[in-house]
């Protein structure tokens, strides 16, 4: 660093400032490094973007900023994640909470590199969320999941966050017996969460979508993860394109989509039955709205750095590689760029180990990856 203090946001991973497509790390991958810290350390590597994951470590904060304000939190403390999240009061403290941690890292870069970093010079492209309750057979729990998710809507409006990610399913539990088609065993984790019709379910989730949606007063775009798992709803080709002709029936495209996770890809299209391949992102790309990318060996919740195991670049013996699922999302940034639907982001998710080295060797890894497309043009 030169100590100049001039910003210099220009120097990307992945290019020049003009990139279309750029890289972002999801918190949750950070472990209870606090979003202060984790900014100062992607600033490092000149990334400026998080999509936010509310951790243990950010709900106690924003609790400490409501206490300061109100005096009294125990209310909220004894409460579950989703009425939380149904509480306008601590959406508010969580707002400050980023707000605050935002102004933090910009003190400690200064403090540090003495490099001024401008009000706008960190983004928060997504927040993610989980409550996968609204799917729920249960009214109850899909009134105070819908709730949860639609406080998570106005956090990402306080915030000027586009995109709000969401799960259609719920926790797994053990099977007391397999699935059809899967053998003997008893230690394969899933629930008979979806044997019931996918019309019944979707009628029942996607009004509830529609009124989230509403919360955000139009400024703000929800996805759905796109999972691996009999306990999720998104987990095949067929219950996708119900999920995205209901989305249509009801007037949402545009404002209710996908979120594409390249990791999860990996595994649906690996997955016999999914009918998952890179042909149906073709028919998917104006619903898809922010990106995701891990490596696995196959299994949800193994996130590796990318390349460990699937190639970055060429493709391996079963034809997967990086380079195909990254060069979607770059066309995706070109053909979208006008209607602003696709965030121009990959977030970075690396839940399964929580390590600080293995975030910026995966940054490392997908910038590299997407200059060396932008190079060939692609």
């Amino acid at each position: 660093m030169s100590g100049s203090g001039r910003w210099t946001g220009d120097a990307t991973l992945t290019g020049p400032g003009d990139a279309p497509l750029k890289l972002s790390v999801i918190t949750s991958s950070a472990g209870n490094l606090s979003i202060a810290e984790l900014l100062r350390e992607l600033w490092i590597l000149r990334t400026y973007a998080i999509d936010l994951y509310p951790r243990g470590c950010d709900v106690a904060g924003a609790l400490g900023i409501l206490a300061q304000n109100t005096g009294t939190v125990e209310e909220l403390r004894a409460r579950t994640v989703e009425d939380r999240f149904g509480d306008t009061r601590f959406v508010d403290a969580m707002a400050e909470y980023v707000g605050r941690q935002k102004m933090e890292a910009r003190r400690m870069i200064w403090g540090q590199f003495r490099e001024r970093v401008p009000a706008g010079g960190f983004v928060i492209p997504a927040i993610a969320t989980y409550f996968p309750d609204i799917a729920s057979h249960d009214p109850r729990l899909r009134r105070r999941a819908c709730n949860a998710l639609k406080g998570a809507v106005r956090l990402a409006s306080r915030l000027k966050v586009p995109v709000v990610e969401f799960v259609l399913g719920r926790l797994v539990s053990r099977c007391h017996r397999p699935p059809e088609g899967h053998g003997r065993s008893r230690t394969l984790r899933c629930e008979y969460v979806y044997e019931a019709n996918i019309d019944d379910k979707l009628a029942q989730v996607v009004p509830l979508l529609e009124e989230v949606a509403d919360a955000g007063g139009g400024k703000v775009r929800l996805a759905a993860e796109i999972e691996p798992g009999y306990s999720y709803l998104l987990s095949t080709r067929a219950n996708i394109d119900a999920y995205r002709s209901y989305i249509a029936k009801r007037g949402l495209s545009g404002r209710v989509g996908l979120n594409l996770d390249i990791g999860h890809m990996l595994i649906l299209a690996n997955t016999r039955g999914a009918g998952i391949d890179l042909g149906c992102v073709g028919q998917w790309r104006e619903d898809v709205f922010h990106a995701h990318a891990s490596d696995n060996i196959g299994f949800h919740f193994q996130d590796l750095v990318p390349g460990s195991l699937h190639p970055l670049l060429g493709t391996d013996g079963d034809g997967q590689s990086f380079e195909e699922w990254v060069s979607v999302c770059l066309g995706l940034v070109k053909e979208m760029g006008r209607s602003r639907r696709f965030s121009g982001y990959i977030s970075v998710e690396i839940e399964g180990c929580q390590r600080n080295q293995w975030v910026q060797r995966s940054l490392l890894r997908l910038g590299y990856l997407i200059r060396c497309l932008r190079a060939r043009g692609g």
